[in-house]
């Protein structure tokens, strides 16, 4: 509406368990290519990809390197940048192969292409070493590595929590508390001021919102 829609390029991943049939060939994932924020027929392919009602766990890892790729695709010289939006903790993610330590929390640099599956919490069970000796409890370290390699090529992300609660782990043990989920939420963005929440759909239409102002 502003008039830059010839100037500003939008592309789509959606995410979700990979077995969800309606990700055909694509395990955990849909992707629209960049096309111009004012072509109509792109308007309407990613207004297409996202018009069944989806179901399934949170496959954040295939959201998050694949949004990077395509970004990293692009050659225009324009800025770029990611915006992730999720509404639970990651339920799966591939397995850890390295992993290091900075200051304080565990970041997955390589993985394998086996996932880590707990289901409904991003716990898994039991624990395991990967190759730097470190044990993985949870798919937070595969999700936050891809999130530094996304960020370390160059893309600035950031983040949008919808109706983010604790995660109960298994049988209601209460693996992480809401406030551990959002702190972890808030290290996928390139700061964490490009963290935000949204409790209800018109606080997300606001959010996005927002974000085109910015860009504008």
């Amino acid at each position: 509406n502003a008039g830059l829609g010839n100037y500003v390029n939008v592309g789509l991943i959606g995410f979700s368990s990979p077995s969800y049939s309606y990700f055909r060939g694509n395990p955990g994932y849909i992707s629209v290519g960049l096309g111009k924020a004012g072509n109509t027929s792109h308007q309407q392919a990613i207004n297409g990809a996202l018009s069944p009602k989806f179901q399934g766990g949170t496959y954040m890892q295939i959201g998050l390197r694949q949004g990077s790729a395509m970004l990293n695709a692009d050659t225009s010289g324009n800025k770029k940048m990611m915006i992730l939006l999720t509404d639970g903790v990651p339920t799966f993610s591939n397995k850890v192969i390295n992993s290091e330590w900075i200051n304080g929390t565990l970041y997955g640099t390589n993985f394998e292409s086996r996932r880590d599956e707990p289901g409904d919490t991003a716990r898994i069970r039991p624990p395991y070493p990967d190759s730097s000796g470190h044990y993985i409890h949870d798919t937070w370290p595969a999700t936050l590595g891809e999130a530094k390699i996304a960020k370390d090529s160059g893309n600035e992300v950031h983040a949008l929590g919808i109706q983010l609660a604790g995660d109960d782990g298994y049988r209601s043990e209460g693996y992480m508390s809401d406030e551990d989920v959002r702190q972890n939420m808030e290290l996928i963005p390139t700061s964490p001021d490009l963290y935000e929440d949204a409790d209800s759909a018109d606080a997300v239409e606001a959010y996005l919102n927002n974000q085109a102002k910015d860009i504008v």
